[in-house]
Formats: C-alpha cells, structure tokens, sequence
C-alpha cells in the first residue's frame, strides 16, 4: 500500500489561510468621513462621520446636516463579515453602518430601525483625511 505525503497539501492550506488573512488585515478607519445614502425615495442623503482611536477601541460621531445634529457612535471593526461597523440610537430610532474599507473609499448598507420599522440601504463614503491605512498585523 503506497502512502501519501500530506505534508505539502497542509502547508498549502496553511499558507492559502494565513495570506487571506494578511490580504484582509486589520482596517484603521480613523478620520473623517464623508458619507452618501441612496436613500429609499432616490435622493442622495449626506453624513459626516468622524471616528478617532481611543486606546484600544474607537470612538466617533456622525453630523447630520439636515438635521444640525450630531450623535455619539458607537464603532466597532474587524467584525466577521466587516471592516467596520457604527451604530447609534436616538429619539427612537436605530440606525447601523456596516461596510469595508478600500483605501480612503468605504461602501456598505446601513440598517434603519425607526418606530419598528425596519429598512436598509447602500452607502459609500470617502475618507477626508489621511486615507485608511491597513495595519499590519507585526506592528
């Protein structure tokens, strides 16, 4: 009976796994953001969002200029389908972002849950500053 080596095809998993890994790697989406919403009516809705490190998390908030205002974030990356994601909640309603990042572009949908309503649409959005860098995953 003849034995097959295994050893190349693991290692050629293994190596297939660790460079999607590094192909992803780890998004900063630090700085400011400017956001275009196709919103449900065919209008275009405008957001800044600006999200700034904080030790070891993020921290942020989104202008509306429709509205004047402005909202705390709350910002997560590197969840398992998203670079990132942000989320905030006020006067009922619940809105979330969630996208990835290509450089200084970022597109994704965003999740509305108004007075149990339920409706998303697609974002994207590019970043004002200094472009998102991809951290590595040695520093």
């Amino acid at each position: 009976m003849r034995r097959l080596n295994c050893i190349p095809l693991i290692t050629l998993a293994l190596a297939a796994a660790a460079l999607s890994t590094i192909a992803k790697g780890d998004v900063d989406p630090t700085g400011v953001w400017k956001i275009e919403i196709a919103a449900p009516d065919g209008s275009t809705k405008h957001r800044v969002a600006t999200i700034a490190k904080e030790e070891d998390s993020f921290k942020g908030s989104l202008y509306n200029p429709d509205r004047d205002l402005t909202v705390k974030l709350v910002v997560v990356t590197n969840t398992s389908d998203h670079d990132v994601r942000f989320t905030l909640s006020a006067q009922g309603y619940k809105v979330a972002y969630a996208g990835n990042i290509e450089g200084s572009r970022m597109s994704g949908r965003v999740y509305y849950e108004i007075n149990g309503r339920k409706f998303d649409t697609s974002f994207s959005a590019s970043q004002q500053a200094d472009g998102a860098k991809k951290v590595n995953s040695g520093r």
